[in-house]
């Protein structure tokens, strides 16, 4: 299997080729996830070398463990995963507080959506934009996440509420409520279409 072949399949061959010892496969995969997941990263850790860090770790544990690893249809979800699994430990460690429950600390994580976000706004009136990020900023960090995961990565509830470790409806419930809450900020009802053209355009 070539690297261009490699590039055209689904998640589940790429992955069982990586699986395999396929060191192709294991680049591709990092060349196709690596700004997906520093986009992520650097939502919940403002630190770049903190997520540098966490997805280096991941990636090399991946590799040693890649025998041991679950079968997957969708890398971007076990990568999302993974990569929040790990920065949470690394920001208890960093906060000293180890025997804090990572699932307490998933509330508290300082989740940011910002202008840093490679966006073209040609196809955008700026003043909506402007509008929708000062809404965003209304919104709890776990408000942000799932609206993240959901219109910037493509996630369903479910999947959302296996990342967060909360339960499924736990994970509805908050998405519709902030979709609410941007409604009432903006003034403007058509906010899942203006969620998924930014994310589009990221």
């Amino acid at each position: 299997m070539d690297n261009l072949d490699l590039y055209k399949v689904t998640d589940a061959t790429l992955w069982n080729a990586f699986k395999m010892g396929n060191v192709q496969a294991f680049q591709c995969i990092y060349e196709k996830h690596m700004r997906m997941l520093t986009n992520y990263g650097l939502r919940i850790c403002a630190d770049k070398e903190v997520v540098k860090d966490a997805i280096h770790d991941m990636f090399v544990d991946m590799w040693r463990n890649r025998m041991h690893l679950r079968h997957t249809n969708s890398i971007n979800y076990y990568l999302i995963k993974a990569l929040r699994r790990n920065l949470v430990k690394k920001i208890v460690k960093m906060r000293k507080k180890a025997c804090e429950d990572i699932a307490l600390l998933g509330e508290n994580l300082l989740f940011e959506f910002s202008y840093e976000m490679e966006i073209t706004q040609s196809e955008l009136k700026q003043e909506q934009i402007k509008k929708l990020y000062q809404a965003l900023e209304k919104l709890s960090s776990r408000q942000k996440e799932v609206l993240f995961l959901r219109f910037f990565v493509g996630f369903s509830s479910s999947e959302i509420a296996d990342i967060l470790e909360i339960h499924p409806q736990s994970a509805y419930n908050l998405i519709h409520r902030s979709l609410a809450t941007l409604r009432e900020n903006m003034d403007y009802t058509a906010i899942t279409s203006l969620l998924l053209l930014i994310s589009r355009l990221s």
